[in-house]
């Protein structure tokens, strides 16, 4: 960032197309080696919503071996029924950032910074919430896994396949989704973006069927994917928690949820980003409630024996896969900020290299 560490601002125009998606995943797994090694350097995801679902979440984190600290805060207008949560309307999203070693104020950026490979797909914290699906992924599939089904055929699931297809070597990947003219489409997009053959699948199970790493990326409030088609040594990341039971962050509608509860039950071990944000959910709980709130949590989910945390599977104090057989679920709850920093500080270095942004006084 120079001698001076003068603060930038960058804007959309700023930071589309920016960095690669290789680098954005490498960027979230040092960011949770730093917090597998300092468990202080992390807040939990937090949300905010008023009577109209108009929802703040704030991610605030530290990863000192990108020199990073602050926040990254964004907001939506939501709508969602029985079947699905839809967005309404999407506010520009926020990222506060600091030297974590000197305090400085490194930079700002107002926008959705976007990746080389996809420069004009803007999905919400897209490049965080890909980057930390497939750390978990690739800490947890087979090493010989190449065939990818991707459930869903928005933004956030063309970011996630390129993101894998970025990352480990792929022979194929296969799309399902409800609507056949948009995976088609999706699938011809894909298979342009990444080079890889790309399949439109024609139902949910067939889809499954086959693969070695399944990934699901829907706006659904209802499982896609039911456990029972799963095969031994298939691996499954789905972007939401599903942890359905455990808190009351909706009172006015249902959580939601891809996986069901037989994927759960035949998981040899199921990774989250953070058991405590399972546990809590994103509302705070009074410090005189922290007891209640996490025994009703332990008690509302049977699987919490077979659960371990990405960063403790990164640092090698928890097992993830123990054999070629196991089935395995990683659970990307909820952006973390350890994450949503180390990107947002990859994002300004590469901006300030390149003469980008608006010096900040």
């Amino acid at each position: 960032m120079g001698d001076a560490r003068d603060a930038i601002l960058l804007t959309n125009d700023d930071v589309r197309g920016l960095v690669g998606l290789a680098e954005v995943v490498e960027a979230v797994r040092r960011a949770y080696l730093d917090w597998g090694a300092e468990p202080a350097l992390n807040f939990l995801c937090q949300r905010g919503r008023t009577p109209a679902d108009v929802r703040v979440c704030v991610h605030q984190g530290a990863s000192p071996s990108a020199d990073a600290t602050g926040l990254l805060v964004h907001c939506e207008r939501l709508a969602q029924d029985t079947s699905a949560e839809h967005l309404i309307s999407v506010a520009s999203p926020m990222s506060v950032l600091f030297g974590a070693t000197d305090g400085a104020l490194v930079g700002l950026i107002i926008g959705e910074p976007t990746s080389s490979e996809l420069p004009d797909v803007r999905a919400i914290a897209g490049l965080r919430t890909a980057g930390t699906s497939v750390v978990g992924t690739n800490a947890l599939a087979r090493s010989d896994a190449g065939v990818l089904t991707i459930v869903g055929a928005g933004k956030q699931a063309a970011v996630h396949v390129a993101a894998l297809a970025a990352t480990r070597a792929l022979e194929r990947v296969v799309v399902f989704s409800r609507d056949p003219e948009r995976r088609d489409a999706f699938a011809a997009e894909m298979a342009s973006t990444t080079g890889l053959t790309v399949e439109s699948a024609g139902d949910a199970e067939t889809a499954v069927r086959g693969a070695d790493i399944v990934v699901t990326a829907t706006n659904s409030s209802s499982p896609v994917l039911d456990g029972s088609w799963l095969e031994p040594g298939q691996h499954v990341t789905s972007i939401v928690g599903g942890m359905v039971g455990l808190h009351r962050e909706r009172p006015r509608a249902p959580g939601r949820r891809e996986l069901d509860d037989v994927t759960d039950d035949r998981a040899a071990v199921i990774a989250m980003a953070s058991r405590e944000q399972a546990v809590f959910g994103f509302e705070e709980v009074e410090s005189e409630d922290l007891v209640a709130a996490y025994q009703a949590g332990q008690a509302a989910y049977p699987h919490w024996s077979k659960t371990v945390e990405l960063s403790s599977v990164l640092t090698g104090r928890a097992e993830g896969r123990r054999s070629d057989e196991d089935i395995t679920v990683f659970k990307n709850n909820a952006g973390q900020g350890v994450a949503d920093v180390a990107v947002g500080m990859l994002v300004l270095e590469r901006a300030a290299s390149l003469g980008l942004g608006r010096s900040l006084e």
